[in-house]
């Protein structure tokens, strides 16, 4: 919108605010991230990577005061395993500080909840908390609105077996590959290292909780601890 203004002939010139739109709901997408190994692992027949640092920041436990039975919502089977690192932050009845814990039982999912043992109390008051994994070769994802998920990164391998190896990055999705027969490689040299990428797309039903792998193949190489990353987001699809 303008105006005419005076003797000069020039516009002035209005602008008003668009009227917002209502009734848009807010699209979420899942998306999941971890790094690692903590430390360099030999492939050997074949290994899935065991990562070391996996995104699953504010799932939220409890646990009785001074006991070792960890229980969090839903069905967390996947997520969890017997022998792996976790850390758990005490928020009830005082916020704490991070320990660490080892899980000494395999999870079990019954009545709505996860449940398993830890090595040892967290302290003799702390009810409730955060808690992620830090030792896992699963990396979960639950979509929420696509069921697309991108699953992209980059694995290291180094080698000194004294003779050329053919190294292979497959990712999987609950230990099957996707797609089936597609895979990354390189040819790592004596003494050298190869960062090899990979990048796929995989239809999750939406809600489902999947685990994500990536399984590497190569005898005499080895994963590059702290050397390796991988990145899982649902994606928007076109509507046509």
């Amino acid at each position: 919108m303008s105006e005419f203004v005076g003797r000069t002939g020039s516009n002035r010139v209005y602008s008003y605010p668009e009227t917002p739109r209502s009734g848009i709901a807010l699209t979420l997408f899942a998306r999941n991230f971890a790094t690692g190994p903590k430390a360099s692992q030999a492939i050997g027949a074949g290994i899935n990577v065991p990562w070391n640092a996996i995104d699953v920041t504010a799932q939220k436990f409890t646990i009785a005061a001074g006991g070792t039975t960890v229980s969090i919502a839903g069905d967390q089977t996947g997520s969890y395993l017997n022998a792996d690192t976790v850390t758990l932050t005490p928020t009830a009845p005082v916020a704490g500080a991070p320990v660490t814990k080892t899980i000494t039982s395999a999870p079990t999912f019954a009545a709505g909840l996860t449940t398993f043992s830890i090595d040892s109390a967290i302290d003799a008051t702390t009810t409730a908390g955060t808690i992620s994994d830090n030792s896992n070769t699963n990396v979960p994802i639950t979509p929420k609105s696509t069921g697309v998920v991108l699953i992209s990164g980059v694995v290291t391998a180094i080698n000194s077996s004294g003779a050329s190896v053919n190294v292979t990055a497959t990712v999987h999705v609950n230990g099957d590959a996707v797609p089936a027969g597609t895979f990354s490689s390189a040819t790592v040299p004596d003494g050298g290292f190869a960062a090899i990428p990979f990048e796929v797309e995989a239809l999750i039903p939406i809600g489902a909780t999947q685990n994500i792998q990536v399984f590497m193949d190569g005898a005499g190489a080895f994963v590059e601890g702290d050397g390796s990353a991988i990145n899982v987001q649902e994606v928007p699809v076109s509507s046509g």
